[in-house]
């Protein structure tokens, strides 16, 4: 979805940007499971569907529109890796049921 544009090495790494105020923003660190508007899967899913228009963060919506394998859709399994990248112990399960690096 081009996450890895803004969030380098899952956030980790400062990718300073500005915001439509003309305020440095700095996109969320994905492994510290803190995020705006709220941790929910819900929130996230509604986050990651709508975008933050005025961080620039933008919309992800087209990833409904094509479901993957099964029809799953693919918003939701991004919202999921997302919350499995902020757990210690599901990020172990990612690096050994799917080979993943997630750290």
């Amino acid at each position: 979805a081009g996450c890895a544009a803004c969030h380098v090495d899952y956030g980790k790494t400062p990718q300073l940007k500005y915001d439509a105020w003309a305020n440095v923003v700095q996109p969320r660190n994905l492994l510290l499971g803190q995020y705006r508007g709220g941790r929910s899967p819900e929130d996230m899913y509604a986050r990651l569907y709508v975008g933050i228009a005025a961080s620039g963060m933008p919309s992800h919506r087209q990833l409904t529109e094509s479901p993957g394998e099964g029809g799953s859709d693919k918003l939701w399994d991004l919202v999921h890796f997302v919350r499995a990248a902020a757990d210690p112990v599901l990020r172990a399960e990612l690096r050994a049921k799917h080979g993943v690096r997630v750290e």
